[in-house]
This record gives structure tokens, C-alpha cells and sequence, in this order.
């Protein structure tokens, strides 16, 4: 794989985003003032093509930006963020040919929510769900899911628990 990894934040799993049914790794680059979503399409050999811009433009307004599966049921990988200044949950729909469209708000009410992870599949319906950490003060956390609906939400946060959240670097 190489050096100069850190450069990138957010370094992602998404799934095949090129179409080719190879999985592709994503990151951000926010070294530069204009920061960029660079794709590795993998090459089926345990290997990945050389980086290539996906865009370019205000990715430092997002964090915890992670794979949300197929959050749309259009057969094509998704990801979502936690935009900075609004606290709302933005998702970028995959195209199918190794980009995404433009991110959409499409719920509010999560900026205080850390470590957003997507997952593969918690209550079996074939759609991606979402993890995440809720600080609580005194260096405590509590564990969160939220369910994908498939029709462009999630369900309210459920709590998993409390304990020991605070000793785990990633979720």
C-alpha cells in the first residue's frame, strides 16, 4: 500500500463504488485548502489502483464520514457525515462508476453524537444502519444504533449501553 497515509482523515471501506465487483477504499484529503475524496479502486488481487480525485470543494465542513451501505436501495454503496456547523446528517449517494452526487441534509439533530460508523446490517432488513457515541461527561459514553428506514432516514437512536465505551478508540 505504500506511505504518505497521513494525509488522509476518514479513511473508508465502502464496498465496489466503480461497478467493477472489487471493494475500493475512500478518503479525505484535508491537507489542502481545498480538500478532496480521493478513490484506490481495488484490483481484485488484494491490490489497489493508484489514488484518483473523486472532488474536490468543502469536505472540511463534514466529520465521522463513513460508509452508510445502500442507504437509497439503488444498488449502489452510499456514505454519510455529520456536517460540522449544523449538526445535520448528510448522505452522498454512490453513482456506480467510482463517484458521488452531492451531499443533501436529510436529518438534523446530530452534533453530539462522536464516532459515527456505519454498519453492515443490525436488524436484518438488507439496508446499512448506523453506530455512534454519545459523550456523557466525566470521560463516560453511551453506545448508539439508529435503523435505516430505506426511505432516506434513520429511526431514533437507540442506547446499547454505557460501559466501557470510553476506553475504545474506534467503534
Amino acid at each position: 500500500m505504500g506511505c504518505g497515509w497521513e494525509l488522509y482523515s476518514e479513511l473508508i471501506g465502502p464496498g465496489d463504488i466503480t461497478g467493477d465487483g472489487n471493494a475500493d477504499l475512500v478518503a479525505l484529503d484535508l491537507s489542502k485548502t481545498d480538500p478532496c475524496l480521493w478513490r484506490w479502486a481495488g484490483n481484485g488481487q488484494g491490490g489497489f489502483a493508484p489514488a484518483a480525485v473523486i472532488n474536490c470543494g468543502d469536505w472540511h465542513r463534514y466529520r465521522d464520514i463513513t460508509a452508510a451501505g445502500d442507504i437509497n436501495r439503488d444498488g449502489k454503496p452510499d456514505l454519510v457525515g455529520i456536517r460540522r456547523d449544523t449538526g445535520c446528517l448528510y448522505h452522498w449517494y454512490g453513482d456506480g462508476r467510482g463517484g458521488f452526487g452531492t451531499g443533501a441534509s436529510f436529518e438534523c439533530g446530530w452534533s453530539a453524537f462522536e464516532d459515527l460508523t456505519g454498519l453492515t446490517d443490525l436488524n436484518e432488513d438488507g439496508i446499512g444502519d448506523l453506530m455512534g457515541r454519545l459523550p456523557l461527561g466525566n470521560g463516560e459514553y453511551a453506545l448508539y444504533t439508529w435503523r435505516n428506514s430505506g426511505f432516506g432516514d434513520y429511526s431514533q437512536g437507540r442506547e446499547l449501553g454505557r460501559s466501557g465505551w470510553a476506553s475504545m478508540d474506534l467503534i
